[in-house]
């Protein structure tokens, strides 16, 4: 997906849309209950990537940066899921396989006894002199539809009574409302809900050279090289771009050929089903360590830091298996600059036992390297270290979140 066919909060990664989110009072207007306006944006997150629950958000003054991500003021109202209510994500992607809709009402009581399904937070004042009022719901009523304009959410609620000052009179007749569409852009950059596109159609791809965007696939993709001693012969290749994962506990590592892309602006890498993939044993909370307190990083690693996998896909079934060869030495060494992180490393891949496999062992030299671009960082959710304040401070807008 390019960064220029949604608007995406650079903060969190969340996906800004139109909608509605609200606390009314059935008794009346009350000046202090949110209400996303006609000018504000909703922030949707539908599974968090630590927490695995959904979040919305009302942004108000959203601005866009010149790299396309966006910056808002503080939020209006955060509302966050229970362990007790389902997954979003899940119900939208579940819209594939199960029908054009899904309708339920959800009770704490059924689900997590003692818990409530959903919290909102809301500011009530302004500048540093503000407070946060918290407030609960512990039944929903819940639908997730597909249109043709997208994954339609509709979720309305009474809310457990609360009080706006401290000791003050409690509201017992407040409502919940929230009514959002996820366009089709947001469902294949989250890759939930129905399929907009035929993924495995050929003849929607072309090749992304010149693309006035960075793509913001699942898989960072960008020009690199991973070189295992491939040759002419073998048809593997080395680059010219490569299609990073960067995962919290590792990264997965192929070169590519191309990066397609189609007119709904999702991209992938050009690669052959079968062809070999590196994992590396180093993912986020590594990388983020090392980054801690300086841009320049370098660590040597031994032993099982990670394996090359001869086959991939389906060839893996049609050949008897992965064909791994064990990465016995590795040393990495980051760049981290305001534009990107530059990654690559240097090591040694054991061979593959000559008794146990009729396939010739790669290697047994391996070196990469390839840049993870800060606007994927921040669109993918991913959090480096500075990343965040490099793009918040190239910003002419003060006191954004």
């Amino acid at each position: 997906m390019h960064q220029d066919k949604l608007k995406i909060l650079a903060r969190n990664g969340a996906v800004l849309v139109s909608g509605q989110l609200s606390l009314r009072s059935a008794a009346g207007h009350v000046p202090l209950l949110p209400v996303a306006g006609a000018d504000d944006l909703i922030a949707v997150e539908m599974d968090h990537p630590k927490l695995g629950r959904s979040g919305f958000q009302i942004m108000r003054g959203c601005v866009r940066a010149d790299d396309g991500l966006y910056a808002a003021g503080p939020p209006a109202m955060t509302v966050e899921f229970g362990a007790g209510m389902p997954s979003l994500g899940k119900l939208a992607k579940g819209l594939l396989y199960c029908g054009r809709s899904h309708s339920m009402l959800v009770r704490a009581s059924d689900t997590e006894p003692g818990t409530w399904l959903m919290t909102a937070y809301f500011r009530i004042g302004e500048g540093e002199d503000f407070r946060h009022v918290y407030c609960h719901l512990e039944e929903v009523a819940l639908e997730v539809k597909a249109t043709e304009a997208g994954v339609e959410i509709t979720m309305q609620g009474p809310v457990l009574p609360f009080a706006l000052e401290t000791n003050g009179p409690l509201l017992s007749d407040v409502w919940f409302d929230c009514a959002v569409v996820l366009p089709p852009a947001f469902c294949n950059f989250a890759n939930v809900g129905p399929s907009y596109s035929n993924y495995q159609n050929e003849s929607e791809w072309r090749a992304g050279s010149g693309l006035s965007a960075i793509p913001l696939s699942p898989a960072s993709l960008g020009p690199g090289i991973v070189d295992w001693g491939q040759t002419y012969e073998s048809r593997q290749i080395k680059g010219p771009f490569v299609a990073a994962y960067l995962r919290e506990d590792n990264m997965l590592i192929k070169p590519a050929r191309a990066i397609l892309h189609n007119a709904l602006g999702q991209c992938r890498a050009d690669t052959a089903d079968g062809e070999p993939e590196l994992e590396i044993g180093i993912g986020r909370s590594m990388i983020a360590a090392m980054l801690a307190k300086k841009d320049h990083a370098t660590a040597s690693f031994s032993g099982g830091i990670g394996h090359l996998n001869g086959l991939t896909g389906r060839a893996v079934h049609e050949c008897g298996g992965s064909y791994p060869q064990e990465l016995v030495q590795l040393t990495l060494t980051l760049d981290r600059s305001p534009q990107g992180l530059a990654i690559s490393g240097v090591g040694k891949l054991a061979p593959l036992h000559p008794a146990a496999s009729p396939r010739r062992s790669l290697g047994p030299d391996l070196r990469f390297s390839f840049t993870l671009e800060r606007t994927w960082l921040l669109a993918r959710g991913i959090e480096l270290p500075r990343f965040w304040d490099d793009w918040k401070a190239q910003l002419p807008a003060k006191g954004v979140w």
